[in-house]
């Protein structure tokens, strides 16, 4: 990875950790899922994301993108839409613009590993979690089979209470290496007493204040 990529690597995990204090401190400024997009958006447009790369035909375009398309449909099953994706500077260079929005999958014959720096999938479950499981799978299946994608983050927010069958599912042995994962969740008592489980993987990779982390 080049310098600068690290640098926005950096960048990344300093957005998802702010991200992650926001609704640990203050769980309710978020009412529906689009808004942690919007959030994750702003701080790290604010930052890097606002840095302009040129495409081969001279168009000018940023890094950071909501609802982007997968360059390819998973087999047999659907073609993923990530909920937000870093575009590596050296993607944006390489190609024509038509190929970097990803828009025609028709049209987009050459993929590579690295075009995208990085993809999310965002998740907020704010009540009764069997249905929010199947789209975490769903979510789960996109980013894993992803062809395009250096660093993969599945990143939830719960204010559920009991959500076993959530934590189930996320700490499953069999998870794959590759995808970066970050759950929260803040739920409350009958005396309104916060509790706040953290759950990273790989190991506290945020370097969260260990107080916060699941045992």
């Amino acid at each position: 990875m080049s310098e600068d990529n690290k640098d926005l690597l950096l960048e990344i995990n300093k957005t998802l950790k702010t991200l992650v204090s926001q609704f640990y401190y203050r769980p309710h400024i978020f009412f529906k899922e689009s808004e942690f997009q919007h959030y994750f958006y702003s701080v790290f447009y604010k930052n890097l994301g606002a840095q302009l790369f040129t495409t081969k035909d001279g168009k000018q375009v940023n890094l950071v993108h909501p609802e982007y398309e997968g360059a390819r449909k998973i087999p047999g099953k659907w073609r993923p839409c990530y909920d937000m994706v870093i575009l590596n500077p050296k993607f944006i260079e390489r190609n024509l613009y038509e190929r970097v929005t990803s828009k025609d999958i028709s049209k987009i014959n050459d993929i590579e590993k690295d075009d995208l720096l990085a993809i999310f999938e965002l998740k907020f479950i704010p009540k009764n979690t069997t249905a929010f499981v199947k789209q975490l799978e769903k979510d789960y299946v996109s980013i894993s089979n992803a062809r395009e994608g250096l660093h993969r983050y599945m990143v939830v927010f719960s204010l559920v209470q009991d959500d076993k069958d959530v934590l189930e599912f996320l700490s499953k042995k069999e998870w794959d290496e590759r995808v970066h994962l970050v759950y929260t969740k803040v739920s409350f008592d009958k005396k309104n007493k916060k509790r706040v489980e953290v759950l990273i993987k790989p190991d506290n990779f945020l370097n969260l204040p260990s107080k916060w982390l699941k045992k």
